[in-house]
């Protein structure tokens, strides 16, 4: 009895607290189990279910449970089976409102409506692609593009010509006395074919007209780096405009980057030596007026046919528009040459739209001035000239594109709405694609990314690796690399000079930077892509990609820094693990066949001692941020 009586005190405690609670924690449940479509897969019609029941409930019903009243087991079907829902079940009689609500009986009938589940097919495999065909002529004049990239001329990389024979090419006694003056021994291929498209046919004794009859041929010329390419079209330019009698802007040199400009200048000035041609280049490194008062003098008066300080100018493209935009009696309506270099990077960055604009300020008609006397307006009182200035035809201009990569993307080519032109193609038996010198020796090393340095080092100190270029993909890392091989030396001597050469240093400090390479004054100089376009650096004999290029024209851009002019250079790349892959994909699709070289445990381990020691100030200096 004593144990009996607190029995009810429990009972209406749970009453009272929690069985509102277990009511709605069961009327949940049971919606839960309508919302399972693994649950639904147990509700069948009634005849089945009865048939299933007698047949002792394979659907998890205990034999126990079967035993009980038949009218409980029908009415508890839809509930969980569980020894909770038991214990609920029990307690049912003393809540009868739980059955009268009205959510509990409309379960069924809303399980009852879901579908069941469609039985999974196979997935169907896409046909393979199948190979698409070649466009013919007339599908790349359907697109737009001009049917010479389907005529190529192809010449052979290794083809050479004596200088000594340089006036059967076109090129005047004083341009061929001037070559064998300054050591050029031979031309090159890439010169061989450029000069005569430029100057044309010329028999002893007959000048070239300075603005031929009929509307000259364009020339789209690909060839390796360190080929030649910018000697192919500085003689021709040289040799025309040297007959020129009145100072105008005839031949218009586009380059991407301001050390570009400068080598450019230093060709042009070399062989312009002797002639009255002037020579000029916008970069932005002067201010505007002083360029503009070195590009036309006096911007008071405006002359309807522009004025002109310079026959030939070298320019960057945004400083170009700025002075085609902004600067008074600037003009190209007298032109006659125009050069892109390096046409690829050029058309590819974010200053395309200077294509356009130039293109419209060469075809802009030149208007006849009210005034007769032209005098002001030509610098001169010429009859020749004047009929020249303001008579001649708006079809002297000769446009040529210069690259190493100009046949990756020739429909870029179009908006420069090009003559009928030439598409001269450099190449040499090992390399179809992207072309390089043939006297270019390519190797790799890999390894994990913790012993590149060390492997660097190992070129350095123990394969003797001088007078090169190793390039970095950034600034800071090309100065921390250059910190570390100078601690390096200060633990062994005897080892290269080192010294950075990037984008963050003054285009004053980067021309006294070459000028010490060139002297050999700096043994290697570690820098960014800043220098792989064009920059032609005497000497170099070997190029080390320190961290690979992204892609195949990158790396073709940077080692042709070496190998030029016919002389042999090696190109090393350190790939780490895991680009192993991906960069000699690109390098075999492309036809290179670079050699791999393993150096070994027992030729790398006498450098271990003295690098760990380098490389722990290292950190010790950047830690303590004295870099």
């Amino acid at each position: 009895m004593t144990t009996a009586a607190p029995a009810p005190t429990l009972k209406k405690e749970k009453t009272a607290a929690k069985l509102r609670y277990l009511n709605k924690k069961k009327i949940r449940r049971k919606a839960n189990q309508a919302a399972a479509p693994k649950k639904k897969k147990r509700r069948v019609e009634p005849g089945e279910q009865d048939a299933k029941v007698s047949g002792g409930g394979d659907r998890g019903i205990s034999s126990s449970s079967s035993n009980s009243d038949s009218s409980d087991s029908s009415e508890s079907s839809s509930s969980d089976s569980s020894d909770s829902d038991r214990d609920e079940k029990i307690e049912k009689p003393e809540k009868p409102e739980i059955s009268e609500n009205p959510e509990i009986p409309n379960i069924p009938e809303i399980s009852q409506e879901i579908p069941q589940q469609p039985p999974q097919l196979p997935l169907l495999s896409f046909p393979e692609p199948q190979n698409l065909n070649v466009a013919s002529t007339e599908d790349l004049k359907k697109l737009g593009l001009p049917d010479v990239f389907a005529n190529e001329i192809s010449i052979d990389a290794n083809q050479s010509f004596p200088s000594t024979q340089a006036h059967t090419l076109g090129l005047g006694g004083r341009l061929s006395n001037r070559l064998i003056q300054i050591g050029f021994e031979s031309l090159f291929a890439v010169q061989l074919a450029a000069i005569p498209l430029l100057i044309g046919d010329m028999n002893d004794g007959i000048r070239h007209p300075l603005y031929p009859a009929e509307s000259p041929r364009d020339i789209c010329v690909s060839a390796p780096t360190g080929s030649g390419k910018t000697l192919g079209y500085t003689l021709p330019i040289v040799e025309v405009l040297s007959r020129r009698i009145v100072t105008r802007l005839r031949a218009l040199i586009v380059l991407p980057t301001r050390d570009l400009v400068s080598q450019v200048r230093e060709t042009f000035e070399l062989f312009a030596k002797g002639t009255d041609l002037k020579i000029g280049t916008i970069t932005g490194q002067q201010s505007f007026q002083q360029e503009q008062a070195k590009l036309v003098g006096q911007t008071d008066t405006i002359f309807a046919g522009g004025s002109s300080k310079v026959d030939i100018l070298i320019a960057t493209p945004g400083r170009l528009i700025d002075h085609i935009n902004s600067t008074p009696n600037f003009t190209v309506q007298h032109l006659r040459f125009l050069v892109i270099d390096e046409a690829d990077r050029l058309m590819n960055q974010s200053f395309q739209s200077w294509i356009d604009r130039v293109q419209i300020a060469l075809t802009t008609p030149i208007k006849i001035p009210p005034r007769t006397d032209a005098h002001d307006a030509l610098g001169g009182t010429n009859k020749h000239d004047l009929m020249e200035t303001f008579e001649r035809p708006q079809r002297g201009v000769q446009k040529m594109l210069f690259s190493a990569t100009l046949t990756t993307d020739p429909s870029k080519i179009r908006s420069l709405h090009l003559n009928d032109p030439k598409f001269v193609v450099v190449r040499n038996e090992k390399v179809e694609d992207y072309a390089i010198p043939s006297t270019l020796e390519e190797r790799m090393i890999v390894s994990e990314t913790a012993y590149k340095p060390l492997m660097l080092l190992h070129l350095l100190y123990q394969r003797g690796v001088k007078r090169a270029l190793c390039f970095t993909k950034s600034v800071e890392s090309a100065t921390r690399l250059m910190h570390l091989l100078r601690l390096f030396n200060d633990q062994v001597g005897n080892g290269p000079t080192v010294a950075s050469f990037s984008s963050d240093l003054s285009p004053q400090e980067r021309q006294k930077m070459l000028t010490k390479f060139k002297d050999g004054e700096v043994d290697m100089l570690v820098s960014t892509d800043v220098i792989a376009r064009g920059i032609d650096v005497q000497g170099i004999e070997n190029v080390i990609n320190y961290d690979i290029p992204l892609d195949m024209p990158k790396y073709v851009h940077r080692v042709g820094r070496t190998a030029r002019a016919g002389l042999v250079g090696t190109a090393w790349t350190l790939v780490e693990v895991q680009e192993a892959k991906y960069f000699k994909g690109y390098t075999k699709n492309a036809k290179h066949q670079v050699k791999k070289v393993r150096p070994t445990t027992k030729e790398v381990e006498p450098l271990m001692e003295a690098y760990d020691v380098a490389l722990s100030r290292l950190g010790r200096v950047y830690n303590q941020g004295d870099s």
